[in-house]
């Protein structure tokens, strides 16, 4: 069973336990360009009574895992979640089964998922790939939720519903996976336990060995690893009673407590990455917009994480649709700082940025991928809601193009 946590606060219970200029909307300075209300506003995200279910369970599962997973050389990408049932729901179409081979059927689910980073999470790079599906037993689009946490072939994949424990025994042990036993003595399967991969193997050479080893965690995720080392990490760590888990690294638990109620996705990019030197070609200088709104509001601080979420609902426009057809899709940014001082100055700078810089993949302004809503600050989160005024998979696909200039930490 999963062991008792506290869980977070909603952005409505935190806004009734800080202090009143604190829990104020801010009020972002009418910066050129910028598109804040002129007087204070409720954000959409904080127009929610009741928890979501989503938020709970990514709750959960991060609370199960390692706090170590993300403090790793390379974790760009600390994890990645997406509530696939959630989504279907709100699209109003049934749970995904098996493909039926109909033109409209791909058109359906394709446009239920292809908003939402799962290619991210490796296995949906395959959903339509029979040998695939058949050799793990399962296909990506059936289960309820997915998470990925850290990238590539040291990643972490967890799928949780819309799979069947006995089926998943028989196509694993079929495709060559060796009956294991966790160090905590739970059953388990691997066909590569230090990492091995082979470009014949049906699942190595599509995943790159990221799904070598697998078990099932609390009796509802299925876990994949590359090495069975990190999958007998993970069981340990979920039957002890440590906190030090992905939930409580930097900013994690923060950003999550400021998320909406609705959301039905979250990218979350690790703060470091943020800065110049990741962003930026070695030894390039600042871009000349980028050091002259600095000059006009001052540095941006270091942070310890930026989430990108967005609600359930988002799709990709139809012909002849504009963004208005997504108006009651909710997108945000939420920026963890180490101080309040620091998230204050933080909604600040980024909502002028967001207002005067141009993407780096498009060449136009900013504002006409996403449209700043409200930018407040909350204890150390700075957070944006937005409205979709361009693509609609804009929201995750600044982060995989490292299009990410508002956020810049160019503070010391």
């Amino acid at each position: 069973m999963p062991m008792p946590h506290a869980h977070p606060l909603t952005r409505r219970a935190l806004l009734g336990g800080i202090t009143t200029a604190a829990a104020t909307a801010l009020l972002v300075p009418a910066f050129a360009g910028t598109a804040i209300a002129a007087s204070p506003a409720t954000p959409r995200s904080l127009m929610r009574e009741k928890p979501a279910p989503s938020l709970e369970i990514l709750t959960d599962i991060l609370q199960r895992l390692p706090g170590n997973l993300v403090t790793l050389d390379d974790p760009q990408v600390p994890f990645t979640f997406a509530d696939v049932q959630a989504q279907y729901t709100a699209l109003g179409i049934p749970a995904f089964t098996e493909w039926d081979g109909t033109p409209e059927q791909f058109r359906i689910y394709g446009n239920a998922t292809s908003m939402l980073p799962l290619g991210q999470v490796g296995a949906f790079l395959y959903t339509a790939d029979e040998e695939f599906v058949a050799a793990i037993g399962f296909n990506p689009l059936a289960t309820h939720q997915a998470l990925q946490v850290g990238l590539a072939s040291g990643a972490v994949m967890a799928f949780r519903g819309g799979f069947d424990p006995v089926g998943i025994t028989a196509a694993l042990e079929a495709s060559g996976y060796a009956p294991m036993t966790t160090i905590t003595g739970q059953p388990a399967w691997s066909n590569g336990p230090d990492g091995e991969f082979s470009p014949m193997d049906p699942i190595q050479r599509r995943t790159v060995g990221a799904m070598n080893n697998a078990f099932v965690l609390d009796d509802e995720w299925l876990v994949f690893t590359r090495t069975f080392a990190t999958l007998d990490a993970i069981a340990a760590f979920a039957a002890a009673t440590t906190e030090d888990s992905v939930f409580a690294a930097p900013g994690v638990s923060e950003t999550i407590a400021m998320l909406n109620d609705e959301t039905v996705s979250v990218l979350a990019l690790r703060g470091d990455m943020l800065t110049p030197e990741m962003t930026f070609p070695e030894d390039a200088a600042l871009p000349e917009a980028l050091a002259a709104s600095d000059a006009t509001t001052g540095p941006l601080p270091a942070a310890s994480l930026l989430a990108m979420a967005v609600t359930a609902g988002i799709r990709p426009l139809a012909e002849g649709e504009d963004a208005a057809a997504l108006e009651d899709v909710v997108v945000q940014a939420l920026l963890a700082m180490t101080s309040p001082a620091d998230a204050e100055a933080a909604a600040k700078i980024v909502a002028a940025r967001w207002g005067t810089l141009s993407s780096t993949l498009t060449s136009g302004p900013y504002t006409d991928l996403l449209t700043i809503d409200t930018a407040e600050a909350i204890g150390t989160v700075a957070a944006f809601d937005f409205t979709i005024a361009g693509p609609p998979s804009a929201w995750f696909r600044l982060i995989d193009n490292r299009d990410w200039l508002p956020f810049v930490t160019t503070g010391a």
